[in-house]
């Protein structure tokens, strides 16, 4: 569960917290969690992305973006031995 470094915190401030939870030690949290989410969800404030509607509202803004943009973090990103050892295993022979 959870949007780990997709969010604004964790890209612009690197602050972010994360939990790992299971269902199978946690179910009360885990329920509680799904019940949470879908009263947000449901709750109107949520509304699905539609990229046209996106547009619009940006322009509305003021945003004047024009094409793809790719904003990369302000800070060198090195493995860690362990996750060298996972990449490599995913790496196609």
């Amino acid at each position: 569960m959870g949007s780990s470094n997709l969010t604004h915190s964790a890209q612009v401030t690197g602050l972010e917290w994360n939990v790992r939870v299971s269902a199978a030690r946690n179910p009360d949290v885990v329920a509680k969690f799904d019940a949470v989410f879908d009263s947000y969800w449901r709750g109107g404030d949520f509304r699905p992305y539609r990229a046209e509607e996106f547009a619009k509202d940006a322009a509305q803004q003021g945003r004047v973006d024009t094409g793809p943009h790719v904003m990369l973090s302000p800070i060198e990103i090195q493995p860690r031995p362990f996750q060298e050892r996972l990449l490599e295993l995913l790496t196609p022979p």
